[in-house]
């Protein structure tokens, strides 16, 4: 009875936050800029937790990435993200916007790891891009976090919606990481010319 007071308690005063979540979509440049880290990963375990670290001892879940490839800061092999939300026996409660991952999920993420945050994913959901197998030749391909196919990397953060049916084909994973790479070096040349 006190567990389940305890955890009511916990939901309540998160409630009025979980119900508030509203992100404006980032462009592709406002993605890479605040992301400290990004990088192509596979989810190999995921862990929910009471966390006496943050206030009020919220539930979190840790999610654990084996690196594939880093496309922008330190590299390592592996890296674990902490998420706000979860579920630990029979008490749990989850933010809107949040995502949840499950095992085997290859995604690139952009993420800002440099404080304990809602989701250390930029623009909470945005910021994570499926990848998937696609095609009769299984090319990987990159999804928006919704499942959507993006086409380009002009589609983030744009105002319309891109068409479900387009004669544009999805981007490869390949195409999607040189395009990373890219806007991380001609943001570190624009920050080199203004000193």
């Amino acid at each position: 009875m006190r567990r389940c007071a305890v955890a009511a308690l916990v939901v309540l005063s998160l409630s009025s936050f979980a119900r508030a979540t509203t992100v404006v979509a980032p462009s592709f440049e406002e993605l890479v800029a605040q992301a400290d880290v990004v990088f192509e990963g596979e989810v190999f375990d995921t862990r929910a937790r009471v966390s006496a670290e943050r206030d009020g001892s919220p539930i979190v879940t840790d999610v654990y990435f084996r690196i594939a490839k880093t496309l922008k800061g330190a590299s390592a092999p592996t890296i674990v993200l902490q998420f706000l939300g979860g579920e630990v026996g029979d008490v749990g409660f989850k933010v809107d916007g949040i995502p949840t991952f499950v095992r085997g999920d290859r995604d690139v993420i952009f993420a800002d790891t440099s404080a304990r945050v809602v989701s250390p994913i930029v623009g909470m959901m945005h910021g994570r891009v499926r990848i998937t197998a696609d095609g009769a030749d299984r090319q990987d391909i990159v999804r928006l976090f919704d499942g959507r196919p993006l086409r380009e990397v002009a589609a983030f953060g744009a105002a319309a919606a891109q068409p479900l049916l387009s004669a544009k084909p999805a981007m490869s994973l390949g195409a999607f990481e040189s395009a990373i790479v890219a806007e991380v070096a001609r943001q570190a040349t624009a920050r080199e010319r203004r000193r």
